[in-house]
């Protein structure tokens, strides 16, 4: 689970169901998927803090990305 890896929300959800519906395999639970998911979310923030720390003068898309990662995050706070 790495920043630049980062799954949505959206995309552990179809995987979950879509795998758990096909398949006969023993599948985390959907509470454990969310864990995970909070999991990659932190990893990728802590990458585009230190990003922009490193960057002399801040680069919009580091800002951006951060940004949009910081409503998943709080998105992500709501839905548990």
């Amino acid at each position: 689970l790495f920043g630049s890896m980062h799954s949505s929300l959206e995309d552990w959800k179809w995987a979950y169901h879509h795998y758990n519906s096909v398949a006969n395999y023993k599948l985390p639970a959907l509470e454990e998927c969310l864990f995970l998911h909070q999991v990659s979310i932190a990893i990728a923030i802590r990458h585009w803090i230190r990003q922009l720390q490193v960057e002399s003068t801040p680069n919009p898309r580091s800002i951006s990305r951060l940004t949009e990662l910081n409503q998943e995050w709080h998105t992500l706070q709501i839905i548990r």
